[in-house]
């Protein structure tokens, strides 16, 4: 059985005391020493069933850890902390029980009241309403719908969602080989239609780069990838400095009804 006093540097108020901002290297550090507690230390005991009792362990300590179901070969623990406001995940892959992740950092409601909180109202209504459009592209990225079967409305905002969130997290390059470009034509027709006129042009320069018909990531696009890195690279920099809101042109495109 695990020894709570040799965890105690790992109670739950040394956690709730951190402030997350200022004290961040200290937050990394105590996620990353509880993380080698549990890939190293088993209690006397081999596999989940030592990593189930080291939490046990932090459970006493004042922790809630629960289980949370999930079948994609990790199991995870949860609990919220300082009021609901923070969230503190364990995750440990099954297949190697070496691997383990500790996350310890605010819930998204907090972190976007917190934000919200410094803002006009006329702010907080189109941070309010720029929400919606990321919300829904989630929704039907972790739908049960194919994007060829969506109606036209939520084949729009899926499409142009994940450009947008594509680009941003990785640029072209990036978003080009997840998706294998396969909305990309579509993707520069949405964007006309709902008069994102600067990242048209844009997507049209992207689309030029390569090769003019492709089914998937051919070595054809990989060579053309490979060949124009840097032009998109220039290209990434002209999407990210753009004025241009997509989410809002989306949103007013929808509310028209057009």
């Amino acid at each position: 059985m695990t020894d709570p006093a040799s965890l105690d540097r790992f109670r739950l108020p040394a956690f709730e005391a951190l402030d997350l901002e200022d004290d961040r290297d200290s937050v990394g550090e105590l996620c990353s020493a509880l993380a080698a507690e549990l890939s190293t230390r088993r209690g006397g005991q081999r596999g989940l069933d030592g990593v189930q009792a080291l939490i046990d362990a932090l459970n006493r300590l004042g922790h809630a850890f629960t289980r949370q179901p999930r079948d994609d070969g990790w199991a995870t623990w949860l609990q919220y902390t300082n009021g609901g406001t923070r969230h503190f995940y364990i995750h440990v892959e099954l297949d190697d029980l070496e691997s383990v992740m500790v996350l310890y950092d605010e819930t998204l409601d907090a972190s976007v009241a917190r934000r919200r909180a410094g803002m006009t109202p006329e702010e907080s209504t189109r941070d309010e309403r720029v929400a919606r459009f990321y919300e829904r592209g989630l929704a039907l990225v972790t739908g049960d719908v194919a994007y060829g079967d969506l109606d036209e409305a939520d084949r729009l905002l899926l499409c142009l969602y994940e450009l947008e969130t594509g680009v941003s997290n990785g640029g072209f390059y990036t978003y080009i080989t997840n998706t294998e470009g396969a909305q990309l034509a579509d993707a520069s027709a949405f964007l006309e239609r709902v008069g994102a006129t600067e990242l048209a042009a844009i997507v049209a320069d992207v689309i030029q780069g390569l090769p003019p018909s492709s089914d998937g990531l051919t070595e054809a696009v990989w060579a053309a990838l490979d060949a124009n890195a840097e032009r998109f690279s220039e290209l990434d920099e002209r999407f990210h400095r753009t004025r241009e809101s997509l989410a809002e042109l989306v949103l007013d495109f929808l509310d028209r009804g057009a």
